[in-house]
């Protein structure tokens, strides 16, 4: 087990569950202040290394769904450079690199800035991620009931708190959702049994976009038809790595299956 895992964006949106579900006391966490330690910044994710001399490093930290415009933002240019020099570092040091992709890096047609950073950065580390020197995580579509993460999540509370339904594009668009609280629950799982190579997280089901609205406890309409929109890729994720360690996504089924029961 490692001596000290250094974590990136433990303040975000899978970062702080992370935190909260960390059961390895062997391991000695150092979190990444992006008040003092830009990783922006050339040359500050190679003196992070160099400074605290980790095991681990967890690189959670990118511009994402809390960030306004986060998928058109340049910044995601610059996360692809900061996460390649952290990646350099690690393995000049020997420490176990550990990077987030999404359920869209396996390439193909790129539809904005985020997603085509993702496939970048992921190319750019596939030889390591192949080999087994490093791990890939791939979150599927993560979401959190209780800060209201993304977009969608958030507008479907609001309404609920207004007494409305919510207008819904792509009522039927389906999707792998997954708890954010589970994807923390599967990153543990992957330092404590040291999965390398590409691991999906995600509970392995597709649900519709209607279906996650209702399980909020929001009734929808379906909005009126405003051109086209961004293609939805209906794929699944295979968490066959994490079954297999003993990780399941118990609190996303958990969510849905609540749901079922009270019929909404």
């Amino acid at each position: 087990m490692a001596a000290s895992v250094l974590i990136t964006g433990s303040s975000g949106l899978i970062g702080r569950y992370v935190l909260e579900q960390w059961d390895l006391p062997e391991a000695r966490l150092v979190l990444v202040d992006r008040g003092v330690d830009d990783l922006l910044s050339a040359g500050v994710p190679g003196a992070l290394i160099q400074a605290h001399a980790p095991t681990v490093v967890v690189h959670l930290a990118w511009s994402a769904s809390g960030t306004a415009g986060y998928r058109s933002s340049p910044d995601n240019d610059r996360w692809v450079a900061a996460s390649i020099e952290l990646a350099q570092a690690c393995r000049a040091s020997g420490a176990w690199f550990i990077g987030t992709g999404t359920s869209l890096d396996e390439g193909g047609e790129s539809f904005d800035a985020y997603t085509s950073s993702k496939i970048s950065i992921r190319l750019a580390l596939q030889s390591a991620i192949d080999s087994g020197e490093i791990t890939w995580l791939r979150p599927y579509y993560v979401f959190d009931a209780e800060i209201g993460r993304p977009a969608l999540v958030a507008e479907a509370i609001a309404a609920r708190g207004r007494g409305e339904p919510i207008e819904l594009r792509s009522p039927g668009s389906e999707h792998d959702f997954i708890l954010a609280v589970d994807v923390a629950r599967a990153i543990v799982s992957v330092v404590r049994h040291g999965i390398r190579g590409v691991v999906q997280i995600g509970s392995g089901e597709l649900r519709t976009v209607e279906e996650l609205v209702s399980a909020l406890g929001v009734e929808s309409t379906a909005a009126p038809d405003r051109g086209p929109s961004v293609p939805q890729l209906h794929d699944r994720a295979d968490p066959s790595a994490l079954f297999e360690i003993g990780w399941v996504p118990e609190a996303t089924s958990a969510f849905f299956l609540r749901s079922r029961e009270s019929g909404n």
